[in-house]
């Protein structure tokens, strides 16, 4: 992994929503919201990053997801409680092979 961004936006929900810098690119985080007691909410990252893993904060407790390829986005992501205290992404520029000719 090449890096990791650490937001920390307070308790409100909609302090999440939106674009982010990662310095190579961004990431957006959408549909946050509150659903049967937890925070939800779904990613994308720009064209030429990858993200390898998220870790999602409220209160003492933290939920990682791990994604071994890397990924640009997913849907359904989750903290343990009805708030999010903060989110770490750990990401990486994706490589490009040379096509061959």
């Amino acid at each position: 992994m090449k890096d990791s961004e650490k937001y920390e936006k307070g308790d409100n929900l909609s302090n999440y929503e939106g674009t982010f810098d990662l310095g190579e690119g961004t990431i957006t985080f959408i549909n946050v919201e509150e659903v049967d007691g937890q925070a939800r909410f779904g990613w994308s990252v720009s064209e030429g990053l990858l993200v390898h893993k998220i870790a999602v904060k409220a209160g003492p407790g933290y939920f990682v997801y791990v994604y071994p390829n890397g990924e640009t986005s997913d849907g359904h992501l989750y903290s343990p409680k009805g708030s999010i205290s903060h989110i770490t992404v750990c990401y990486s520029e994706e490589e490009v092979e040379d096509p061959k000719i």
